[in-house]
């Protein structure tokens, strides 16, 4: 039989590409080929910037962040020094719905690491060290952020964030949230002073949302409780996940943002995390992160995710 002329063989070279490309893919998920657009809100918080960093440095996806002011948005360009256009981050205030509509458009996947920050009020610095010298139990007291109630923030705000994911057809919502949600006479939930102050009780009823909105669409969600969180280096600190607060009757030990960064990240492309609700801190028996880590740790929960019958926000 004659040897195939020319023409045969730069068809059988062009289907031999096309067969290995499309290998290389199948393992690929198909909504996050190179240059889809990924959202991150609270971009300009101390987790959000860490976010942004790592999603841009992979030159994987189209990248817009979300912030709430001129001037986060001009620490956050410092902070990537010349890694995104300015064009690219949006300013918005996620209490009113029209300001943010924009940054949802075209999005495959969000990123949500939005939250009430809590700011000390010195005054209960006095009462509180004058109760610790006569060994009695003290109080500190904390006020919000730019007035920012966890009610309007991690509630009305969340809100409505995924309102737009699903009007604007996004496949993948990533939330971060704060373990301890089983816990209703925790500290972050008792540390206001008045109504909408209960942070994490808040935040419970706002990813209860998200997860009835993702039952109703092709939505997918994974929410992610975050232990308490130090500024260290990242893939340093050893790393565990569990559901239900149970981490901390362990050795629960602090988790670097930059880890829980990693985690956002990945859980973008992996299926154990979708539709699933997972607590993540530090741990003495836990593993360090590595670029394929998660996908083994949420294996280990057996199908585990959080339960909502646990201390359900009213």
């Amino acid at each position: 039989m004659a040897a195939p002329g020319p023409p045969a063989r730069r068809r059988a070279t062009a289907a031999a590409s096309l067969a290995l490309g499309a290998a290389l893919l199948a393992g690929w998920p198909a909504a996050f080929a190179a240059g889809k657009r990924v959202v991150v809100t609270g971009a300009g918080g101390q987790t959000g910037k860490l976010v942004v960093q790592k999603l841009v440095s992979t030159g994987r996806f189209d990248v817009r962040p979300l912030v709430h002011s001129e001037k986060s948005k001009a620490k956050l360009l410092s902070t990537l020094d010349g890694m995104l256009p300015d064009s690219k981050v949006i300013v918005g205030d996620i209490t009113s719905k029209e300001t943010i509509q924009k940054a949802f458009v075209g999005a495959v996947a969000v990123v949500v690491v939005t939250s009430a920050v809590p700011v000390l009020k010195t005054w209960s610095l006095i009462p509180f060290m004058l109760a610790k010298l006569f060994r009695r139990k003290g109080r500190l007291r904390f006020s919000w952020k730019n007035n920012g109630k966890p009610e309007q923030v991690d509630w009305e705000g969340q809100k409505n964030q995924f309102d737009l994911c699903k009007e604007a057809g996004v496949k993948h919502v990533v939330l971060v949230g704060t373990m301890t949600g089983t816990d209703p006479e925790g500290f972050l939930n008792t540390m206001g002073d008045g109504d909408g102050d209960k942070i994490v009780m808040w935040k419970r009823k706002a990813e209860m949302y998200l997860i009835d909105i993702c039952k109703d669409s092709d939505m997918d969600f994974t929410i992610v409780h975050a232990g308490g969180l130090s500024n260290d280096a990242g893939g340093v600190t050893r790393v565990a996940v569990g559901v239900d607060d149970k981490l901390r009757e362990r050795t629960p030990r602090r988790l670097p943002r930059a880890d829980l960064a990693e985690v956002c990240l990945q859980a973008l492309d992996c299926q154990a995390a979708r539709n699933v609700s997972f607590d993540v801190s530090g741990s003495d028996d836990g593993v360090t992160l590595e670029s394929d880590s998660l996908d083994s740790l949420l294996q280990s929960l057996g199908g585990a995710s959080c339960d909502y019958s646990i201390n359900p926000p009213p």
